[in-house]
């Protein structure tokens, strides 16, 4: 995984998804589809990334069109108008969440990044026909609202059979968002593993993610707490592997394990609301007795702690 002016993530040996950063100054916004390739009625997962390059602090407002995710507005491209997107997580729910959030200081020298995924569009699934979509972020800074350069997904057709079980299955379907890996899926969802398409790459990656903590091991071999962060990031793109690791690492934070939630900390290439939480439940397991809610900075790092907005 390389970062330079664009961003380049090598996805399982064949899709590359690339992102470009639209720079305001020294802040990047950059929009990174785990997949470029979909089939028809897949869902897509998403990264979105702000980078503060420059020697200040910022604060990161709430969503510009108060709607999809805490602090970015997901947007697709209808003719020649950018259209809002929902979440899978807040079509579930019947609308957009956290569009009110005050918003999160970003260090100097830090990136954020939030993840959510993608199916539908209004009553629709987003990529209902074959062809070329285009996707972008947009995050409320300061200064105003900056937007990322647009990513474009390329939708192969998928045979009328497999299209009907997905639509079969839609109610279903939004559960692939999945939020704790205690959650079991239903059974009506695990069938179509076979789909392939992004629908059967996530449930391969949910049902390795479930058997690492349910087991402690991956297809059959023990995997050591030290050793689950890379042993997944050769299997998972890294989209995936970045959602899938915080997964684990509230797995850890069920279980108080200390080591493991060090471990994953340490290993998530960017600060996250569910890091930032790994963070304070291990100082709070240190000391129950200290404040928690105000001191956040890379862990690892002894003496260099500042103030942040947790």
């Amino acid at each position: 995984m390389i970062w330079t002016t664009a961003v380049i993530y090598c996805v399982l040996g064949a899709d590359v998804p690339t992102g470009s950063p639209v720079s305001s100054g020294t802040i990047n916004v950059i929009v990174i589809p785990n997949v470029v390739t979909l089939k028809q009625r897949d869902h897509l997962r998403l990264m979105c990334v702000v980078e503060n390059r420059g020697k200040s602090d910022l604060t990161i407002r709430h969503s510009p069109h108060d709607s999809v995710g805490d602090y970015g507005q997901l947007l697709v491209r209808k003719g020649d108008t950018w259209q809002g997107l929902l979440t899978m997580q807040e079509q579930a729910l019947g609308g957009p969440i956290c569009g009110k959030m005050v918003g999160r200081a970003l260090l100097a020298g830090s990136a954020y990044a939030e993840f959510s995924a993608v199916l539908r569009h209004g009553d629709s699934f987003l990529f209902e026909a074959p062809g070329k979509y285009e996707l972008r972020a947009a995050v409320r800074l300061p200064d105003g609202v900056l937007t990322s350069r647009p990513v474009t997904i390329t939708v192969e057709s998928r045979s009328p059979e497999d299209q009907r079980r997905i639509k079969d299955a839609a109610d279903a379907l939004p559960r692939l968002d999945i939020r704790d890996l205690r959650w079991p899926l239903p059974e009506q969802l695990k069938r179509l593993e076979d789909v392939g398409g992004n629908i059967g790459r996530d449930l391969r990656n949910i049902k390795t993610l479930q058997e690492y903590a349910s087991t402690g091991t991956i297809e059959g071999k023990h995997v050591p707490v030290d050793s689950v962060c890379e042993v997944l990031r050769k299997r998972l793109d890294p989209v995936s592997w970045e959602t899938g690791m915080q997964l684990v690492g509230q797995h850890f934070m069920n279980r108080e394990d200390r080591q493991g939630m060090t471990a994953v900390a340490q290993a998530l290439t960017h600060d996250s609301s569910r890091r930032h939480a790994i963070l304070r439940h291990l100082r709070f397991l240190a000391d129950p007795t200290a404040p928690h809610w105000s001191i956040r900075r890379d862990f690892g790092q002894p003496g260099d702690e500042r103030v942040d907005s947790d």
